[in-house]
């Protein structure tokens, strides 16, 4: 995740795929980043960095591992992997926006949202559903 000011970094995700028209943070469920470094001896935030540059031309050489959470999205179970880029990008990237979250006209995904409250970065929002409680997924 890479932040400018109160905005983040994100991808809308499009028709057809899961959370259509959803904001959530690049990588996640691009292709090619189903790693499992037990299995290799490149570390993932490598892989990240290569998917990235190709996929929204992103300049990554400052990626560091932030921490982890659980998801679930219909019978998948995901431990994502989140990372800051640091220092954010200049431009964006192809693809890419700076938004901000915590606007409620602003469709985030649970994923975005989660990554959001790892980094301790969570705005907000009216319905406040989600602030304060930990996700059992």
């Amino acid at each position: 995740m890479a932040w400018r000011d109160d905005r983040v970094l994100a991808l809308r995700r499009g028709a057809g795929e899961y959370n259509a028209g959803q904001w959530c943070l690049p990588g996640l469920g691009l292709p090619g980043l189903e790693h499992d470094e037990r299995d290799s001896r490149e570390p993932l935030s490598w892989r990240l960095a290569e998917v990235l540059a190709d996929a929204h031309g992103l300049a990554t050489e400052g990626l560091r591992e932030l921490g982890s959470f659980r998801h679930a999205i219909t019978r998948y179970r995901i431990r994502a992997r989140v990372f800051a880029l640091e220092p954010a990008p200049a431009r964006a990237g192809r693809g890419l926006h700076w938004i901000d979250p915590g606007d409620e006209g602003v469709p985030t995904s649970t994923a975005l949202r989660k990554a959001l409250r790892l980094a301790g970065r969570e705005k907000g929002r009216a319905s406040g559903a989600t602030r304060g409680k930990r996700s059992r997924s």
